[in-house]
């Protein structure tokens, strides 16, 4: 169940994060090359998905609030 709160008359969801997207394996597989590549460590599957559903998070708040003003 999605929590939502009234904000100026419009439907604010307040747990962005909890959206659960179908991420396909081959984002993931791109996610893991970019990131060891650029710092030398090896990631799981699970890290690189934990990755981009917090850089989606990121850019869903920076959306909201450019909504918001």
């Amino acid at each position: 169940m999605k929590a939502t709160r009234r904000d100026a008359g419009r439907q604010v969801e307040t747990d962005l994060f909890s959206r659960t997207g179908a991420v396909d394996d081959a984002l993931l597989e791109r996610t893991v090359q970019l990131v060891e590549a650029r710092t030398g460590r090896s990631l799981s599957k699970e890290d690189a998905r934990q990755i981009v559903e917090n850089v989606s998070g990121f850019f869903r708040i920076l959306a909201e609030w450019q909504r918001i003003d």
